[in-house]
């Protein structure tokens, strides 16, 4: 699942929850995994509405690019995972989806375009 919203997001050319009308909620829900990876805290459930369990991202590959002002290179797969990493964890709530204290499998999609842009999807499942 994830991995094919990343391609979707590679064939849109944009980082996006929503592509062609389909959010992440309908793809929970067509790969049955809408119930089956809601995540529940007790008082309340988590699911995947709202993208409350999905994060996407997207970096470069092998060319120098502008991030937050400054200008970046990620050499390798290494540095290409650093910088989105770095990227969710810097934002309070992509960090909350991707560190859920319930969670206990992911789903990560990579793909990458011939222009070196890298798509990346997680979803989190409990």
């Amino acid at each position: 699942m994830a991995e094919n919203h990343s391609i979707a997001m590679m064939r849109a050319g944009t980082v996006a929850h929503t592509i062609d009308g389909v959010a992440s909620e309908d793809r929970y829900k067509q790969n049955d995994l809408y119930t089956r990876c809601q995540i529940n805290f007790g008082n309340y459930v988590e699911r995947a509405d709202n993208n409350a369990l999905e994060v996407v991202g997207a970096s470069v590959a092998g060319q120098t690019y502008t991030y937050n002002g400054s200008e970046r290179f990620n050499a390798n797969e290494t540095a290409v995972a650093d910088a989105l990493t770095e990227e969710w964890l810097s934002n309070d709530r992509l960090r909350d989806r991707l560190l859920i204290e319930n969670a206990n499998r992911m789903g990560v999609g990579i793909v990458v375009n011939t222009n070196s842009k890298v798509y990346a999807t997680v979803n989190v499942c409990g």
